[in-house]
């Protein structure tokens, strides 16, 4: 470790660069947004959203999580739900309406 950081590099007259001449490895963990790209913009979406929907069960494989899933409202329903009060339509609070996305 540098004491002193960047700014004891730079004061000792050192240089400095910036962007991607000298990387020690290859940049292959840079993330691009899909809508940023030139081509295979569909087919990208796709893919993340496929990464997106299979990321629940890739934790619970990995198995060292250190959190609980939450339980939707029919699973644990509130005590108002339970005396059925609370029941708006879709999109509003209080809904049971789930949206889910399919691939």
């Amino acid at each position: 470790m540098l004491t002193g950081g960047t700014a004891a590099w730079k004061a000792a007259g050192y240089a400095t660069e910036a962007g991607e001449q000298h990387m020690a490895d290859l940049a292959e963990d840079a993330w691009y947004r899909p809508y940023d790209r030139k081509a295979g913009v569909e087919a990208a979406m796709k893919d993340y959203l496929n990464w997106e929907l299979d990321l629940v069960a890739q934790i619970e494989r990995d198995g060292d999580a250190r959190f609980k899933m939450a339980r939707t409202p029919e699973e644990n329903p509130s005590p108002a739900r339970q005396r059925g009060e609370g029941r708006v339509g879709p999109g509003r609070r209080g809904s049971s309406d789930s949206r889910h996305i399919s691939a």
